[in-house]
């Protein structure tokens, strides 16, 4: 009797386990993400960021003061932009959108769209610059200087 009510209990579990990932309550939602290529240098000047965009924007110069650090700037391929308090933006003029602002240790972005990256630290010093792209960061080597 005992041995009966063992496999009962087994063959009940292993028909749960076959169910249970079929059944749509339990399914994530799958989102799918934009990610949109592009190419900016960034720079940390005395006064603030210098961003030149060498891929995907509308602009190729950008340069703003950072008077409050801790208050960021909205980026997308058209230029610079003011951020509302919506976290994503469903607007599909905006091919990609982050916001950058200045830290102590050195930037910090936040991705609102067309990125593959959420949110970016990064330590820089004033005169270095980083390349920034959809996928994220890389620190650029020191050119070299020749002497002529």
């Amino acid at each position: 009797m005992v041995m009966v009510k063992n496999a009962t209990y087994l063959l009940l579990a292993g028909i749960f386990m076959i169910l249970l990932p079929s059944n749509d309550s339990f399914a994530q939602e799958e989102k799918s993400v934009k990610v949109t290529p592009f190419e900016i240098y960034v720079t940390q000047t005395n006064e603030g960021v210098d961003l030149i965009c060498d891929q995907g924007c509308a602009w190729k110069r950008l340069a703003f003061n950072t008077p409050n650090k801790y208050k960021p700037q909205g980026i997308n391929q058209l230029g610079m932009t003011q951020i509302s308090g919506a976290e994503q933006s469903d607007d599909d003029t905006d091919n990609f959108l982050f916001t950058i602002q200045k830290t102590n240790e050195g930037m910090s972005l936040s991705s609102l769209n067309g990125t593959a990256w959420r949110s970016l630290s990064f330590s820089i010093k004033n005169g270095q610059k980083r390349k920034l792209t959809e996928l994220g960061v890389e620190l650029l080597p020191k050119s070299k200087s020749r002497k002529r």
